[in-house]
């Protein structure tokens, strides 16, 4: 039993991301993904400066994932699975591990600057990604 809303105690509710959520039983059928994914590949977060450092918040979208347990909420059981192309980022540090999100966040539009802006862009520059995959090749499968 857990605690929900108001400190009564039930097993209709979890926490996730902050908040308490009414537990919602998943089936087969509830699981579809989002008809728009992204394509696996290089991407810009969008606090890459682009006068900086080429690989500073560059990433690659290795996948997506599905969040198997039903103690999160429907909209953020599909994941990306993504890791970062510079060293100073903190999963690298702790061993090279990956970075997972919310696909919905991933996906999303943020405000910089007074500017709305995709969360991540994907990078088509055919000599940048090049370059990123060495980079990418050197820090991981040395």
């Amino acid at each position: 039993m857990s605690s929900g809303p108001g400190g009564k105690t039930s097993g209709l509710f979890y926490a996730c991301a902050g908040g308490w959520y009414r537990r919602r039983m998943h089936t087969d059928d509830d699981l579809v993904p989002p008809p728009e994914l992204p394509l696996p590949g290089f991407y810009y977060h969008y606090k890459h400066d682009p006068e900086g450092a080429e690989d500073h918040y560059a990433y690659e979208l290795v996948g997506i994932g599905h969040h198997t347990e039903e103690d999160c909420r429907p909209e953020d059981s599909f994941l990306a699975v993504y890791r970062p192309l510079y060293e100073s980022a903190l999963v690298y540090t702790h061993g090279r591990m990956f970075d997972i999100r919310p696909l919905a966040m991933f996906m999303e539009k943020v405000v910089k600057d007074g500017k709305e802006m995709p969360r991540f862009t994907y990078i088509e520059d055919p000599l940048l990604i090049q370059r990123l995959s060495h980079k990418r090749d050197r820090m991981y499968f040395f």
